[in-house]
């Protein structure tokens, strides 16, 4: 089969499906998956390298992961897909048109071939976010797991625990990944911007973030920067000496990208506070 098991940590609780939230993030060298209960227990998380290429072998691909883990592909009390995606743009809902998606995303990106357009409403905002993903991909996990939700990773940056965070200050989100760093800036509960930039190191990070403070004029005084996803404590000693009032992101790891976020949550974020 084309793929190949990367990781796969479970805990010894029984719990029924219903009971259950999957998440699935979807990335361009595989997916990552995880369960969890409704009461917020981190049930299990794995991920796998995936080189499929047409719509059997990625339903292949699906049913004989989540047959090998004895998961079900059904039946849970919600499921979602998550698209790591860097084409993206945030439209408000008084100037959005569902017709319109592609001419959006047009506007700001160009669409790659084999790319399908999709879009979620976020209620916290009052806004779309239109993004692309692959169609081969979203389709088959859509086949092979009834009433799956689209999503993408900058519709869960803005959470009602962060847009609550920026009361009566200015918040910046800075979340490090596979050579890109997604910045997010939120205001009085309000989404200010939302961005990618491709940074191959820490200097770069940190130089698109002073950008972002410059073009927003925020005032290192009254605004706090948070820092999550690929993160170890050298890159955030440095990052706190620029951001002042530097902190690690501590939501609910699900609020913030992918079901990746859970193993920065419990196992990194310890060794970098230490």
């Amino acid at each position: 089969m084309p793929y190949t098991q990367n990781l796969f940590i479970s805990s010894d609780k029984e719990v029924p499906a219903y009971e259950m939230n999957l998440s699935i993030c979807l990335k361009a060298d595989g997916f990552s998956f995880s369960v969890v209960s409704n009461q917020e227990e981190l049930l299990c998380i794995g991920s796998v390298d995936c080189n499929a290429h047409s719509m059997s072998e990625w339903t292949s691909v699906i049913k004989e992961v989540f047959n090998a883990y004895n998961l079900p592909l059904f039946g849970y009390n919600s499921t979602r897909l998550i698209i790591e995606t860097q084409q993206f743009t945030w439209i408000p809902d008084h100037l959005y048109d569902a017709a319109n998606d592609r001419k959006y995303l047009d506007m700001v990106c160009k669409i790659k071939t084999g790319q399908a357009i999709y879009s979620e409403h976020n209620e916290a905002i009052g806004a779309h976010v239109i993004f692309a993903a692959d169609n081969t991909a979203v389709s088959a996990f859509k086949i092979t797991i009834p009433r799956i939700a689209i999503s993408c990773q900058h519709s869960a940056f803005a959470s009602k625990y962060l847009l609550q965070r920026s009361d009566l200050k200015s918040l910046m989100l800075i979340n490090i990944h596979n050579d890109v760093a997604d910045f997010a800036v939120f205001c009085n509960k309000k989404l200010q911007l939302s961005n990618s930039y491709p940074c191959s190191n820490i200097e770069e990070v940190c130089y698109y973030g002073l950008n972002v403070v410059k073009q927003l004029k925020l005032e290192e005084a009254s605004f706090e920067t948070l820092v999550g996803g690929n993160i170890d404590r050298p890159h955030f000693e440095f990052l706190a000496q620029f951001f002042p009032q530097a902190d690690l992101y501590d939501g609910r790891p699900l609020q913030m990208s992918n079901p990746e976020m859970h193993l920065v949550k419990r196992y990194r974020y310890p060794e970098i506070l230490s």
